[in-house]
């Protein structure tokens, strides 16, 4: 009977021996998947705060998950913001019906773009994205705040520069006298349609050439480049030259010339207009 109890005992004891052991493992297998979080955590704490785009997560019930420092001031975030609905949040940007759009985007797993400025007038392209899991399960979006403020810049300004140069076009082709656009080597930029009628002329002999070249070389005289050249190098202008000359298909004709430079031109371009007062 004793015999039997003391061999009872060291099965127990080796029963629990063996369930210890597999404990020991257990948490050691625990301390190590401990570690390897602490380090993804850590990896994606330095991740955030080294993306220079603001940048916010939130779960699928549209509560705060995460956000970077750069979306701090953005979005008018604190610490303790984590955890709160999104719609509570009154961010330094507007955004027309932000919880919609990220709702269509959890519904239909769609990314969505909006151009969005914030308070001060900087422009950002806004992305929401889904966040799956390893597993495909939506458990999110990500939303990112590209800044695009430049790349807007340079096309309102690329916008008003063409709407100025249009207009300036129209300009030139609504006047009744002969006008040419030169540049610093007084070589023929433009012409307009009045030029082109009077001297009767084409743009194929006339663009890109020498002012002193066209037609006979009616144009080449001493006291025209002197003047022409002091517009290009002094920025200076000269009104009512007189020009008698005999000209290609028209006759002997009297002109006025008068020239001056094109303000905030950055090439120096020359605007000369002539005047037929024979």
């Amino acid at each position: 009977m004793q015999q039997s109890m003391n061999e009872e005992m060291e099965t127990t004891k080796e029963e629990l021996q063996s369930t210890n052991e597999e404990l020991m493992t257990l948490n050691d297998e625990l301390q190590n998947q401990n570690i390897e979080l602490s380090e993804i955590n850590n990896d994606v704490q330095n991740l955030f705060r080294c993306i220079n785009i603001p940048m916010l997560m939130l779960n699928s019930d549209l509560s705060i998950r995460r956000f970077n420092n750069m979306a701090e001031n953005l979005l008018n975030l604190i610490t303790a913001d984590v955890g709160r609905p999104i719609g509570n949040i009154k961010p330094n940007i507007e955004i027309p019906e932000f919880e919609q759009l990220i709702q269509e985007v959890l519904d239909n797993l769609v990314s969505r773009e909006m151009e969005v400025q914030d308070r001060w007038g900087h422009w950002y392209l806004m992305q929401i994205r889904p966040y799956m899991s390893e597993k495909d399960k939506i458990e999110g979006v990500v939303v990112m705040f590209v800044d695009i403020n430049s790349h807007k810049k340079n096309m309102a300004e690329l916008s008003l520069s063409h709407e100025a140069q249009a207009f300036a076009e129209a300009i030139v082709n609504t006047v009744r006298e002969p006008l040419l656009v030169l540049d610093t080597g007084l070589r023929v930029q433009k012409a307009n349609e009045a030029f082109y009628q009077v001297f009767q002329v084409t743009p194929e002999v006339s663009i890109h050439k020498s002012l002193f070249e066209l037609g006979n070389g009616q144009w080449n005289i001493p006291r025209l480049r002197e003047l022409l050249e002091d517009v290009t190098t002094r920025g200076t202008a000269f009104q009512d030259l007189e020009i008698n000359h005999e000209f290609p298909h028209i006759g002997q004709k009297t002109m006025l010339v008068n020239a001056r430079p094109i303000l905030n031109s950055p090439t120096g371009l020359i605007l000369m207009a002539i005047e037929d007062v024979t």
